[in-house]
């Protein structure tokens, strides 16, 4: 078993942990957006319910997205680890459209 998943998993079990990575999500630090981001990412591949994930991030989520393809900021590594996790929540659970 990866890591990854199991350290997902963890997470998962742990409720309380959620919304401090939500508050974390609310910096402009891309080194630590990355690191959140492909957090959550696994978080959402692995989560057992997509809908109560997908009710705590995806609006977060969606407002870090760049509004235009002229925006620095956030790099290309975060805006894929955003629209993965997106992917992931959206594949199971209708909530998260």
């Amino acid at each position: 078993m990866r890591w990854a998943g199991v350290l997902s998993r963890v997470a998962l079990e742990q409720e309380r942990m959620m919304p401090v990575i939500i508050d974390h999500l609310r910096s402009n630090n891309d080194t630590e957006l990355r690191s959140l981001t492909g957090f959550l990412r696994n978080l959402s591949l692995h989560t057992r319910n997509k809908d109560d994930m997908a009710t705590k991030v995806v609006n977060t989520l969606v407002s870090k997205l760049p509004s235009d393809g002229r925006q620095k900021q956030p790099s290309s590594g975060v805006v894929i680890n955003i629209l993965a996790t997106l992917n992931n929540l959206v594949m199971g659970s209708s909530l998260a459209a």
